[in-house]
C-alpha cells in the first residue's frame, strides 16, 4: 500500500489541499529540505520522484510537475508519481489534468485507496458528484480506516442534501482520525454544527 510521506492538510471542499504520498512499500519518512539549485540532476525515476516531493513541499508546483513527469518518463508504470503529479495539478487548480493523471494512477494501482480518494476529491471539486461518490466509496471499501475519505464523503453528502449521511460521515471522520490536522478537525466540527442546525 502507498505510504504517506507528508500531509499538507486537507480542508473542506472549496479550499481542499491534498496530501503528498510516497513510494509503495516504503517506510514513512519526512521530506527533506528542497534540493539546492547546484544539486546534481536526478538519474533515476525514484530520485526524480523524491525531487518532486521536495519541490511540492516547498510550494514550487511547476517544477514539481516537471520532476514527476521526468520520473514517469523513466518508469511509465510509476503509480505513485502519477498520484503526486495529480496532486500537483490539483493544487495548481488544473482539475482536468488532475483528473486525467489520477485516473492513470487508479488504473496502475487499482487497490490503492489513496489514489481512489484523490480522484474522488478531484471530481468533488469539479462538481461531478456521482463520480466523486463512486471513487470515495471505492476508497472506503479498500481502506475503511482512511480518515480523509470520511471527510470527503461528509462534504459530498452535504452537497447532495443528504443530511443524515453527512453527519454520520463527519462523525466517523472525527472517530477514525483523532490525530488529524486541527484545522480539519475544527472544520468537521463546524460542519456538524451547521448540519445539526446549532
Amino acid at each position: 500500500m502507498t505510504k504517506m510521506k507528508h500531509s499538507l492538510f486537507f480542508l473542506l471542499v472549496m479550499t481542499l489541499a491534498l496530501p503528498l504520498w510516497g513510494c509503495a512499500g516504503e517506510q514513512t519518512v519526512a521530506l527533506s529540505t528542497p534540493a539546492p539549485v547546484s544539486s546534481p540532476t536526478p538519474a533515476t525515476a525514484r530520485e526524480w520522484f523524491l525531487r518532486g516531493n521536495d519541490l511540492m513541499q516547498a510550494g514550487d508546483l511547476g517544477n514539481a510537475v516537471v520532476a514527476y513527469k521526468a520520473a514517469i518518463n523513466l518508469k511509465e508504470d510509476y503509480s505513485d508519481a502519477y498520484t503526486n503529479l495529480g496532486v500537483a495539478y490539483y493544487r495548481q487548480g488544473d482539475l482536468t489534468s488532475a483528473e486525467q493523471t489520477l485516473r492513470k494512477a487508479v488504473e496502475l494501482a487499482p487497490k490503492d485507496a489513496i489514489a481512489h480518494y484523490l480522484l474522488g476529491i478531484t471530481y468533488l471539486q469539479s462538481g461531478q458528484l456521482e463520480q466523486a461518490e463512486s471513487y470515495l466509496q471505492k476508497a472506503n471499501a479498500l481502506d475503511s480506516k482512511l480518515p480523509e475519505v470520511y471527510y470527503g464523503l461528509g462534504a459530498l453528502y452535504k452537497l447532495q442534501g443528504k443530511k443524515g449521511a453527512a453527519i454520520a460521515a463527519f462523525e466517523h471522520f472525527l472517530q477514525v482520525g483523532p490525530g488529524q490536522d486541527p484545522q480539519a478537525v475544527n472544520e468537521a466540527k463546524k460542519q456538524l454544527q451547521e448540519l445539526r442546525g446549532k
